[in-house]
């Protein structure tokens, strides 16, 4: 019981820290959200000049300069699910998909641009999960774009691959696999 409680302070101390850097403002959606919880999650917010409100597909903010993270207030992970080492979507992803093209469709978000970063955990090597997870986040956006109908123009895909992880105390969790959905900005 002691042994669990150290375990879980720990990794919220952990956690803690980490939120005082470029990921403080991930929000982790899962693989169910629904659109109005992600609507709300990316929706900018109209009360703070300049700010950006975004939840992770896990999903990101960022400019069209391709700065990261740090430059925005916040992003949103979605947990989309691929096959092993692969690109290709399984029936869940398209699920995940379905419910974040509902929301970028949506009246509140009609009017922005979003990027759609991969990341990988540390298992493999650099060069290849940096390839994958362009490859992850490329087919996300042709799902959104030839089965759901959002605009190619909205959405920018990016491979970020290990180097942004969600837990760096633990970089080879599957906590950093991802996909992040950012606003980028209006059209």
């Amino acid at each position: 019981m002691i042994a669990k409680f150290w375990k879980t302070f720990v990794a919220g101390l952990v956690l803690a820290v980490a939120s005082t850097g470029a990921y403080a403002q991930v929000q982790q959606m899962g693989a169910t959200p629904k659109p109005d919880d992600l609507i709300k999650a990316l929706k900018p917010d109209a009360g703070a000049p300049g700010a950006l409100s975004v939840r992770g597909i896990r999903v990101l903010n960022a400019t069209p300069g391709g700065a990261t993270a740090a430059a925005h207030p916040s992003a949103v992970a979605l947990d989309v699910k691929f096959a092993l080492g692969s690109a290709d979507l399984t029936d869940a992803a398209r699920q995940t998909i379905g419910q974040l093209a509902k929301a970028i469709k949506s009246d509140q978000l009609a009017p922005y641009r979003f990027q759609l970063s991969g990341h990988t955990d540390s298992t493999g090597k650099p060069d290849a999960n940096m390839e994958l997870s362009q490859r992850r986040a490329e087919a996300v956006k042709a799902y959104l774009v030839d089965n759901l109908g959002v605009a190619a123009d909205r959405l920018q895909a990016v491979g970020r691959g290990q180097e942004e992880p969600l837990d760096p105390a633990h970089p080879e969790s599957g906590v950093n696999r991802r996909v992040q959905v950012a606003i980028l900005g209006a059209k």
